[in-house]
């Protein structure tokens, strides 16, 4: 069973940002929904030297993206 969806955000120079830890936002909505997440999020990408790995905090936040009839995108998460 699906909670309350709650809007989020800040929104600053076109980009979203998490509202649990500050992050960017990366998100994706091909046809009438997708996926957003934190870009601290174990799902994200990243890269680094196997030798020195570096100390990473994971954020937990993820959420869904919906296609409003006018083309743009709303991000909603469950709290």
């Amino acid at each position: 069973m699906e909670g309350k969806k709650e809007s989020l955000f800040t929104v600053k120079d076109g980009q979203y940002f998490c509202p649990l830890c500050g992050a960017e936002i990366y998100w994706a909505c091909s046809g009438d929904t997708g996926w957003a997440h934190c870009a601290n999020s174990m799902r994200a990408t990243r890269s680094w030297d196997l030798n020195n790995p570096p100390i990473q905090d994971f954020c937990r936040w993820s959420g869904r993206t919906r296609r409003r009839l006018d083309g743009k995108v709303e991000i909603f998460y469950y709290p």
